[in-house]
């Protein structure tokens, strides 16, 4: 769609006649918003950003969004993935919970003495070459 998905409080989203493993993508040009208690289905890819209100539920699928946040308030993914086909999505235990989430690496950052050695050794060799030129 070409600018934003906007769903009714309450509202349901379903899809129909899927084969095994068939992967639904809403594909959004600006932003969408789950309203409360909205049951969808499928992967939502949003250009800004995506909301989803108190207990909007995804059935099946994820919430991606390019340049912007995903905003969730009590709200429910990927139940049910297996058993109607639909492709993609994050599992959560059954009844609610927190999905397990990898742990973070930290990225070693450079010795600040090693940057300030290579620093010196360019200037040096800067000098040492307008020397040579002389």
């Amino acid at each position: 769609m070409g600018s934003t998905l906007i769903t009714s409080p309450g509202s349901a989203v379903n899809v129909v006649n899927t084969g095994s493993g068939a992967g639904v993508f809403w594909n959004v040009g600006r932003s969408a918003t789950l309203d409360t208690t909205t049951s969808f289905q499928g992967n939502i890819l949003a250009l800004t950003s995506i909301t989803l209100n108190t207990h909007a539920t995804i059935g099946c699928g994820r919430a991606l969004a390019d340049t912007g946040a995903v905003t969730m308030d009590m709200n429910t993914l990927g139940i049910g993935c297996v058993s109607n086909g639909f492709s993609g999505g994050l599992t959560v235990p059954v009844g609610g919970g927190v999905p397990e989430l990898l742990p973070r690496a930290s990225v070693p950052e450079p010795s600040t003495l090693f940057l300030l050695g290579a620093s010196l050794a360019g200037l040096a060799g800067s000098a040492w070459r307008r020397g040579r030129k002389q």
